[in-house]
């Protein structure tokens, strides 16, 4: 199958993916120029015929099933069918990356978009459930996910019969690490057991960590259906409520499915309640989960206000009373609004005045903020501004400020309560709020205070400078703080026997010994101690972790050096081992096992030999004779000749046939003759041990 160019209608593309039950291809349906991915099945991972035909009722009937599932979510199944024999699904092809690729890769996504992705996953399940159909091998791998954002559930119903001759030989059906308790004891499962699976992919994307771990099937299987979970040791660095976090977990991964979450975006829910994310992060992540409704701004109804208290009712009453005397008061020199001059003041008020009540009344039941704003001026053109009374015991125009009402209680400042995330760089700093300790960094802690307190906060590290951070409190504040504290620095001697080594840090010379130098806390430092005459000295030194006593040092003394003699007549010979390398016949090496190459350009001279170097002791070598060749000739034009790869050369020039009285090592060298269009013609492998013409024509 994996080299057909068709299955079925559908013109294959390449193959995405082969697998033990099957493989995965991209093809294009020609009917309607789609992209599809084609899953084709193995029969003959069945045991018999009758298996191999239960199968494939089994198969064409779940395909049936997943078919129905039309979510944005899920991989939608477009066609089933069969080729030679090979049963085989077209379905949606999704461009993107595999969930557990993606959660393993670096950097790792964000915790807002791995909840956005969970969401989906969650939305589609619960559909998927609510049609009557389990997925039984929810994974990360089951989920993929596409550039933008955007998860597709695969795989729907299909792995219940993709192996189900499996349980048929007591084999586990599903994916051990993500499995149900049900699933492992019994094999009989619903809904609730991917519910369960789904938290357990839930666990592991957002810290990594899978609840149930083990190094065995068996030790896995044993874990899921008898202990609890163990939850991921990094819970403290993720932007989450950690005791609230594991709570959910414990629900969620309950052993009796009548005790987890019934549906997985109820979970997913209640984690997104747990989250401890910056507003902007927050904000977002409620919008996708529909935790919130759009942006509620508080704003005073009547409704709302008519439930004032006693007190603010007895207030409102007070100034309604002194409205009604002033009213009576100036109601003697002018008539009042809406009717005639009222002589006298213990009448009813007039149809105006009444008016006026009614309005002063609406105004004390919306409250001072009505009054402040001027409404009142507005409203009662004809009333005296209570903020500004006319004394008339005064004379004409003198104003006397308004008394404060000592009955009237002080405004009283917001209260901020917000949970705020320490984190420091690095962790575990000691960290304190006005001079209480709170714990060590990372940590999550509740402020509650007026609008305006300043807190202290103090964090300290050993090796680090101490920090203070003046936290102003208002309803703006970021629910998350990162401090980056700063290294302290130590000065240390370094030292060497004898002294004058030259000290190299990090690949910069620094001085000769004795010397000081500061390290700062925390980073690693590679030091090299050098001096003619003994051993380098070269090591890894972290400040804070690493001993001081490195940095004194007593260097050893090598031993004096060997020599290496060659007994030759070659004039140009070159001696090399290594970083060493000399003309002429000596060399001088380290006591040791050294590889040392004999090298000849003239005498066509090359050789590799294996010498062990005693100090103060000489080891000699020898080279091959040299052996005069009269003639080197070809038949039939004139040619160029490279022996051993290298030309023949006259004063410097490459020269050609005929060659006279050419002095070559002994020994077996290759003859490559090369014409006028630099083409080889004859090549020729010639043992040279004694003087005689080499005469060679071309090869046929």
């Amino acid at each position: 199958m994996s080299q057909t160019s068709t299955i079925g209608r559908y013109q294959v593309v390449h193959l995405l993916g082969e697998g033990a039950m099957g493989n995965v291809f991209k093809a294009q349906d020609p009917a309607i120029k789609r992209t599809v991915a084609i899953k084709t099945i193995k029969l003959d991972a069945t045991r018999n015929e009758k298996d191999a035909h239960e199968f494939l009722q089994r198969f064409r009937l779940e395909a049936q099933i997943s078919g129905t599932l039309h979510h944005p979510n899920i991989v939608s199944i477009f066609d089933v069918g069969e080729e030679n024999g090979t049963p085989y699904i077209a379905m949606e092809y999704v461009e993107g990356q595999t969930l557990s690729a993606l959660i393993y890769q670096d950097p790792r996504p964000s915790f807002p978009d791995l909840v956005q992705i969970l969401f989906q996953i969650a939305q589609a399940l619960d559909f998927a459930h609510g049609k009557g159909i389990v997925h039984r091998d929810l994974k990360p791998s089951n989920i993929m996910v596409q550039d933008d954002g955007t998860a597709k559930i695969m795989d729907f119903g299909i792995a219940k019969h993709a192996d189900s001759h499996l349980t048929q030989t007591g084999v586990f059906l599903g994916t051990p690490s993500y499995s149900s308790p049900e699933q492992v004891r019994e094999g009989q499962v619903d809904h609730r057991s991917d519910n369960f699976s789904f938290a357990i992919l839930t666990h592991e994307a957002l810290t990594g960590y899978l609840p149930f771990p083990g190094k065995s099937i068996s030790g896995i299987l044993y874990k899921i259906a008898n202990e609890e979970p163990t939850m991921a040791n990094n819970i403290h660095l993720l932007p989450i409520d950690g005791g609230l976090f594991r709570r959910l977990f414990q629900k969620a991964l309950a052993k009796d499915p009548d005790q987890r979450y019934q549906t997985s975006t109820e979970f997913i829910k209640d984690l997104v309640g747990a989250l401890r994310l910056a507003k902007q992060d927050q904000e977002r992540v409620n919008a996708f989960s529909q935790l919130s409704g759009p942006a509620y701004s508080p704003t005073f109804s009547m409704q709302k206000n008519l439930q004032r208290s006693e007190f603010e009712m007895a207030q409102g009453t007070e100034i309604l009373e002194k409205t009604v005397k002033i009213n009576q008061k100036q109601g003697r020199k002018r008539a009042p609004v809406g009717g005639a001059h009222q002589a006298d003041s213990g009448a009813p008020p007039n149809r105006g005045t009444l008016m006026t009540l009614f309005l002063i009344l609406v105004l004390v039941v919306l409250g001072g903020a009505a009054w402040k704003n001027g409404l009142f001026d507005i409203l009662m053109n004809e009333v005296p501004q209570l903020d500004s009374v006319k004394d008339i015991t005064k004379g004409k125009g003198e104003t006397t400020p308004p008394e404060k009402d000592p009955t009237i209680p002080p405004e009283t400042p917001a209260v901020v309560d917000i949970n705020l995330l320490l984190k420091t760089e690095p962790a575990g700093a000691a960290a304190k709020l006005d001079g209480v300790a709170i714990g060590t960094t990372p940590l999550s802690f509740q402020i509650k205070a007026n609008a305006g307190t300043v807190k202290t906060l103090a964090v300290e590290l050993a090796g680090y400078e101490p920090m203070l951070q003046q936290l102003t409190m208002s309803k703006e504040m970021a629910s998350e703080l990162v401090l980056t504290l700063k290294a302290r620095r130590f000065t240390h001697a370094i030292v060497t026997q004898p002294e004058g080594a030259e000290v190299v840090i990090d690949g910069q010379v620094i001085g000769k010994t004795p010397l000081d130098h500061s390290f700062e806390q925390g980073r690693r430092y590679r030091v090299r101690f050098r001096s003619p005459g003994y051993y380098d000295r070269s090591f890894r030194y972290t400040e804070g972790e690493s001993e001081a006593s490195l940095l004194d040092y007593n260097l050893k003394k090598r031993p004096p050096p060997g020599t290496v003699k060659v007994k030759t007549l070659m004039e140009d010979l070159v001696l090399s081992s290594g970083d060493d390398q000399a003309k002429g016949t000596r060399i001088s090496l380290a006591e040791g096992k050294h590889r040392v190459t004999l090298r000849s350009e003239r005498y066509f001279y090359q050789q590799t030999l294996d010498v062990t170097v005693v100090a103060g002791q000489t080891a000699e070598l020898e080279t091959p004779i040299l052996i005069t060749i009269p003639k080197i000739d070809f038949i039939g034009d004139y040619v160029k000749v490279k022996i051993d790869g290298n030309f023949v050369k006259t004063k410097g020039k490459v020269d050609t046939t005929p060659l006279v009285n050419l002095k070559i090592a002994a020994g077996t060298h290759q003859f490559d003759f090369i014409d006028r269009n630099d083409k080889i013609v004859a090549q020729k492998t010639i043992e040279v041990n004694r003087s005689e013409a080499i005469t060679v024509a071309a090869d046929q």
